[in-house]
Order: structure tokens, then C-alpha cells, then sequence
């Protein structure tokens, strides 16, 4: 089963924005503004959390779907034009990481997997999980022993259905046998 964690998205509001003003208006909104330690607005709405920048840029972190971090993004956007806070040019939003997790359904041998695969780092001493960096889809894989796995760097949540799938494919014959998973 995949889990869909994160997605984070880039956002662009097509103008300059009043990032003061911004905070003192979004009374609905937990709102976090001190330019002296970092020059971007925090806006907590709902589940998401957004980073809005003076020149028009932004992010939104924290969404559990691609769909859902549009609407939010969109549900900002239509809010700050309520307020009278930007004017209506339109709201680009750019998909940017979609973070999951999901159980491959047995334990693996990360240590086989570190050796079998290409672009993998294994190092138990720092680390329990391998990092498999997949070249398609273009994501990355932390492989732990348990056969957990943490998809990042996916740009849509079928990128990471298909990462899952490869990795199924990939990682079944490195699966640890009962007698080898009992001692490990």
C-alpha cells in the first residue's frame, strides 16, 4: 500500500507581494512574518503550510495529494484576491516533490540490494536504509530491512506508483527468507 506523505509545491503569483500587509489582513490564517530572520511570510491554512516571497514566489508543503495542493494553492490565491491583497493574473503552480511511503510485503536483504543494484548507497553505520537513486522514474528510494520503503522526488503520484512497481519487480528476489529474516 502507498501513502502518499508530502507534496510540495512551487508557486508563482505573477507580481510583487505586500508581505506585511499579507499578514496583518489573513486573520483566518496562522501567519508568521520576521523578515530580520527569514524573508518569507509563513501562512498556515488547513493541513498545508505556505512560504510566500516579496517578489511573488511561494511554496506550499504538506499537502496528501497532488489535487488537494492544487486546490489549497488555488484556495489561497482566491482568498488573497478577496482581500484585495493581489491583483487577479492568475495562479502557476508547479509540482514540484511528492514524498510516500509504502510496504514492499517482505523484508528485504539491503545489503544484497546495496550490491545487486545500480546507484545505490549503503552505509549501516550512519544509516539503516539504502538509498536507491532510480533513474526511471527519476526518484529516490529509501530501502530499509523491515521493507519499508520512502519514495521522494516523484513530480505526480503516478511516478510514484510506477517507482513502487519497478521496485516490487526489482527487489523480490532480494527478499530475506524466513530462516535468514528469524537471525537478522
Amino acid at each position: 500500500m502507498i501513502r502518499i506523505q508530502n507534496v510540495v509545491a512551487k508557486i508563482d503569483l505573477k507580481q510583487e507581494l505586500n508581505l506585511k500587509k499579507i499578514m496583518l489582513t489573513l486573520t483566518e490564517a496562522d501567519t508568521r512574518y520576521e523578515p530580520a530572520i527569514f524573508p518569507g511570510l509563513v501562512v498556515k491554512m488547513n493541513s498545508v503550510s505556505f512560504l510566500l516571497f516579496n517578489r511573488g514566489s511561494g511554496i506550499c508543503v504538506g499537502a496528501k495529494s497532488v489535487s488537494s495542493c492544487i486546490a489549497e494553492c488555488r484556495k489561497m490565491y482566491g482568498l488573497l484576491l478577496e482581500k484585495g491583497l493581489v491583483e487577479d493574473r492568475g495562479i502557476e503552480v508547479d509540482i514540484r516533490n511528492v514524498v510516500a511511503s509504502a510496504d514492499l510485503g517482505f523484508r528485504l536483504d539491503v545489503e544484497r540490494a546495496s550490491e545487486t543494484l545500480e546507484r545505490v548507497i549503503y552505509e549501516p553505520e550512519i544509516f539503516p536504509a539504502a538509498i536507491w537513486y532510480m533513474e526511471r522514474p527519476r526518484v529516490s528510494l529509501l530501502l530499509f530491512q523491515s521493507g519499508k520503503v520512502i519514495i521522494a522526488g516523484a513530480r505526480s503520484e503516478e511516478e510514484v506508483t510506477e517507482a513502487y512497481r519497478k521496485a516490487i519487480v526489482e527487489l523480490s528476489p532480494l527478499r530475506l527468507e524466513r530462516t535468514e529474516a528469524a537471525t537478522a
